[in-house]
């Protein structure tokens, strides 16, 4: 007997209503529930705070740890006994600080890096000459049996510049070279020195673009990448202004390339690598040597696509820090310390950004 048309129909509709497999095709939802910012935008999250409230330094992460050298507290930049030399290290698997062995003397504003287990502290502002001088001494920390040893000097003395470690060897960006006058008659310098390790030696590096201070530093394939910072202009109005300004080095044929711009300026900020792309976090916007009604502290956190030459935006801080770096370890950039105001505010709120 042949089926009917109603029970053709009929069957028609119940396929319909199912799945190849014969389970219940489930409708789409029309409402679907709204996506965590946090996967899209990342999020920044409080850490346990620093043992001390610390700005103008530079952490490095060795082996699972962030190390934290000397610094200066406060909201006094002449205060008595406001310069440390203790080092802090922070355990990232078990969330807690603890004391290491002191820098041998009191700085801030120095240069820092690792190679291998070694960290490497160099100038900085030394508070025996009266917080107006700079120092050439550097010194490194080795971590498997915690000593601290001199290391031949820099070429010069030097403060409020950056440093990062590539190839085994230390890269030295930018900075301010003091003369007999001290701090307050001290320019930018465009100079980079290398420091090899292996060869206990200082060797000249090509000059960088523009004369600058306080800029971020990160690596990225063969190149390590100079971002934003300030020039320094002695006896103007408004002697210090922050650049947008981003170039390449490449320091296997020295040569200097000129990359997409931030899209604001921003000095004394924080720069780390995560999955291949560069964030660049927090800064200061200050004209003058003292902070003025017109500084800015930024909030803002960018995103750097060295493959497409692109900057994107994602999560603010919590709050605006500058006078401190930025490190990453696993998934995670942290960044402990830094200044809360203009020029001088020290703090020791600890954040961390993940997605």
């Amino acid at each position: 007997m042949k089926p009917s048309f109603a029970l053709v129909g009929l069957l028609a509709l119940l396929l319909a209503a199912c799945g190849e497999d014969g389970g219940v095709v489930t409708p789409p939802d029309d409402d679907p529930p709204p996506m965590n910012p946090c996967v899209t935008q990342g999020c920044w999250s409080s850490m346990p705070a620093l043992p001390d409230s610390l700005q103008d330094i530079q952490p490095v992460a060795i082996d699972g740890k962030i190390y934290v050298v000397g610094g200066i507290r406060g909201t006094d930049y002449f205060a008595d006994g406001a310069v440390r030399k203790n080092m802090w290290v922070f355990d990232v698997a078990g969330r807690f600080w603890e004391e290491g062995p002191s820098f041998p003397g009191l700085r801030f504003r120095t240069a820092a890096a690792a190679v291998g287990k070694n960290l490497y502290v160099c100038g900085g502002i030394d508070d025996a000459r009266g917080r107006l001088y700079a120092t050439e001494q550097c010194h490194v920390y080795e971590t498997e049996i915690a000593l601290w040893s001199a290391l031949p000097s820099m070429p010069a003395n030097r403060s409020q510049f950056r440093a990062i470690a590539f190839e085994e060897k230390i890269y030295f960006f930018g900075g301010r070279v003091m003369p007999p006058g001290g701090i307050i008659v001290a320019g930018a310098t465009n100079r980079v020195e290398v420091y090899n390790p292996q060869a206990f030696q200082w060797e000249a590096g090509f000059e960088m673009p523009q004369a600058l201070v306080d800029v971020g530093l990160a690596v990225v394939d063969s190149l390590i990448y100079v971002i934003g910072g300030r020039t320094v202009t002695v006896g103007g109005a408004n002697p210090l202004q922050a650049v947008a300004d981003v170039h390449a080095y490449a320091p296997a044929s020295e040569t200097w390339y000129t990359r997409a711009p931030l899209p604001s300026p921003r000095a004394d900020h924080g720069v780390a690598v995560l999955d291949g792309k560069i964030y660049v976090m927090g800064g200061e916007l200050r004209t003058g040597f003292a902070a003025s009604s017109n500084d800015r502290i930024l909030t803002g956190t960018l995103v750097y696509d060295p493959a497409a030459e692109g900057w994107s935006s994602r999560a603010r801080l919590p709050q605006g820090i500058h006078g401190t770096g930025a490190v990453t370890v696993g998934d995670r950039i942290y960044l402990p310390g830094g200044a809360t105001r203009a020029f001088m505010n020290a703090s020791d709120r600890h954040f961390s950004f993940s997605y």
